[in-house]
């Protein structure tokens, strides 16, 4: 099964302790939100992010980063600047923050909207417990791709409250519209009962009922996520519940991801390891300093430089075989270790 996390922050936590972090959790894919923001201030009051954090991690592991861009509506050169950013790779979706009703409704974002369409960039919005806000601009940018951030959820709650709920019935309404898509997360924070939170699993399959599985994206927002789960909880509360079908699973937490955001991730998997015999210690001695165990997903195997060997699936190592992608042997250990490879990462 695929898994990708279509938000984290993960300029906080860092790059390699992320790829660490995702290998010991079975997590592919990671859509990156850089925050907090890098900005440039306009003369006009606008904000134009950078992302160079976030460029930097799709282009030397584009199988596992993509990112989101958050455009200011008022950039007086928003329609070249998103186009720019359409064409940055790893680029994936655009992000909308909060956007005032008053602002929607007086058509301020209309010209975002519909260049988004234009260049066919699915765009994320924040409405925390207001999702009516944004109904009117999903009826008219109808091709556009819209997901609604965190379930649409109020940013202030009472797990305590019986009808802590109640929100996630206005964004339900929405599902009868087929360019609305749901990134489910930050709901566990309702949760009046612990791991795996079988309230908040009875509202995901409502979620689910109502917009097909095909339209739920699974995010864990793990950094704005203390005090309620843990990255792994969010993954598992989902990836062990009976009441969804491995075929659901597969959606919600990866296959929704890919479709909406239109991720054409590269296949990083590795089958097998062959270490060539004279560098059989040295690879040990490596990994041993590693201080982690080789994947149980793939074979590693000890070759002669003379050997016949016939590749089975996506083989790499240090050997100069047919059929083989030779390779360092640090570049050995870490394929070895994470179960994938891929040759663009490096600089």
């Amino acid at each position: 099964m695929e898994v990708i996390d279509v938000q984290v922050h993960l300029n906080a936590v860092g790059r390699e302790a992320g790829l660490a972090a995702m290998d010991a959790l079975g997590i592919d894919g990671l859509v990156i939100d850089q925050w907090p923001r890098m900005l440039a201030r306009l003369p006009n009051g606008a904000v134009r992010c950078s992302y160079d954090f976030a460029m930097e991690a799709s282009r030397l592991y584009p199988a596992r980063f993509a990112f989101l861009a958050r455009p200011d509506h008022r950039d007086p050169d928003l329609v070249q600047l998103m186009a720019d950013l359409q064409r940055l790779p790893g680029c994936v979706a655009i992000r909308i923050d909060q956007p005032p009703g008053a602002a929607l409704r007086d058509g301020a974002y209309d010209l975002l909207f519909a260049t988004a369409a234009r260049l066919g960039f699915p765009t994320c919005v924040i409405v925390p417990g207001r999702v009516a806000d944004i109904e009117p601009m999903i009826r008219r940018h109808d091709a556009l791709q819209f997901i609604i951030d965190h379930a649409g959820m109020p940013l202030e709650w009472r797990p305590s409250d019986p009808q802590r709920f109640g929100p996630l019935d206005e964004l339900l309404k929405l599902a009868r519209y087929p360019n609305v898509a749901v990134k489910w997360g930050h709901v566990t924070k309702l949760s009046a009962e612990p791991f795996p939170f079988p309230d908040v699993l009875d509202q995901l399959a409502r979620t689910v009922d109502a917009f097909g599985r095909e339209r739920v994206l699974w995010e864990s927002d793990f950094t704005f996520g203390s005090g309620y789960e843990t990255w792994g909880e969010s993954l598992f509360s989902i990836r062990s519940a009976e009441r969804f079908s491995d075929e659901d699973k597969a959606w919600i937490l990866g296959r929704a991801a890919r479709r909406a955001l239109r991720w054409d991730r590269p296949d990083d998997r590795v089958d097998a390891v062959l270490v060539a015999e004279q560098d059989w210690d040295a690879f040990h001695q490596l990994l041993a300093r590693t201080g982690r165990l080789a994947s149980r997903r793939l074979r590693v195997e000890r070759v002669a430089a003379d050997a016949s060997v016939e590749p089975r699936g996506r083989v790499i190592g240090t050997v100069a075989l047919p059929g083989i992608s030779p390779v360092p042997l640090a570049e050995a250990v870490a394929a070895a270790i994470s179960g994938r490879w891929y040759p663009a990462r490096s600089p």
